[in-house]
């Protein structure tokens, strides 16, 4: 008798690691995945939004370094004030949780918390923002995260708090802001240096592999020379950075929590689709996010709906920390 259960088991944890196997071949990179990447980039470059002053100065930073710091105030993106409110309502009902939980890492935001607070989903798709990671994206951009998240002060190194490169394709834009002082032992972002990190991409055997600290110094051949920048801020600090670019972590707070927001940004047809969607909500509960969006950002919201067939019968690929 056939093992239904068995035979879904088997394809859940095997097809994604096939079509990583076949979207990393260096043979059909350069004969098909590269090429229609190039034209996927040409077909919208006409369509791209016109970004200047400030703005422009993002873009151009995010292609020369691959990172941006900032503030909120700088920024000045509409609905500001409101985000803030809502984010520091949010925080205080995090930190109430976190009283209660010893064994997890962060305490991330939940969809009825979201829908709650609707002015933190809707502030990632500000026209500004959307138009920024648009011009250095070079495509339609995908809405692929968006969440406020409560980073323990226990010093554990795990999940994102390892060294590691985001994988779902090949530019990746995160906003992270910080609601609270960030120094050196609150949790703050750290970035090696895209020199750096080439270097030892040509030594790793599994580019996608997540190091804990003491493994990157091994791996470094002058560890006590700068190789990482440590991105310590007031509350309002914003960094802009493609975590596509190079190695990052979060580094694992010891003395006092981290509050802080982040939003992810991709293609709509990134180079591994099935390593993204990762922001953990349902098709139902998007759509009630989403619900008075204008057409044009639901699209933003609902880029997995426009996707190969094939493409979507792939399963997430399953993220062991």
């Amino acid at each position: 008798m056939i093992n239904t259960n068995a035979i879904r088991k088997f394809l859940r944890n095997s097809l994604p690691n096939l079509a990583q196997s076949l979207v990393n071949s260096s043979y059909l990179e350069k004969i098909f995945f590269y090429p229609k990447y190039q034209k996927y980039l040409a077909n919208f470059q006409n369509q791209l939004p016109l970004v200047t002053g400030n703005d422009g100065i993002i873009v151009e930073t995010l292609k020369q370094r691959g990172i941006y710091i900032t503030t909120l105030e700088s920024l000045a993106i509409p609905g500001t004030k409101e985000f803030i409110e809502a984010v520091n309502s949010l925080m205080e009902e995090l930190t109430k949780i976190s009283e209660k939980r010893t064994s997890k890492f962060a305490i991330e935001s939940n969809f009825g918390q979201l829908i709650k607070y609707p002015e933190i989903f809707s502030w990632g798709l500000e026209n500004r923002l959307i138009n920024i990671v648009a011009s250095y994206i070079g495509t339609p951009i995908a809405y692929d995260t968006f969440m406020a998240h409560l980073s323990l002060s226990n010093g554990k190194e795990t999940a994102t708090r390892r060294w590691h490169i985001d994988n779902e394709d090949r530019k990746v834009i995160k906003i992270i802001i910080y609601f609270n002082d960030v120094d050196e032992n609150g949790g703050p972002f750290q970035y090696m240096h895209p020199k750096i990190s080439s270097s030892l991409l040509q030594k790793v055997k599994d580019k996608y592999h997540f190091f804990h600290h003491q493994e990157i110094e091994e791996l470094i051949p002058n560890p006590k020379k700068d190789w990482l920048t440590t991105y310590t801020g007031k509350a309002g600090t914003v960094i802009i950075v493609d975590t596509a670019h190079s190695y990052h972590r979060g580094k694992p707070p010891t003395k006092s929590l981290r509050r802080a927001v982040t939003f992810g940004y991709l293609s709509r047809r990134p180079h591994q689709p099935f390593r993204a969607g990762r922001n953990l909500l349902s098709r139902e509960e998007l759509s009630l996010l989403a619900a008075k969006l204008p057409p044009e950002k639901q699209a933003c919201v609902y880029w997995q709906d426009a996707l190969p067939t094939i493409v979507k019968l792939i399963p997430k690929y399953s993220y062991l920390y």
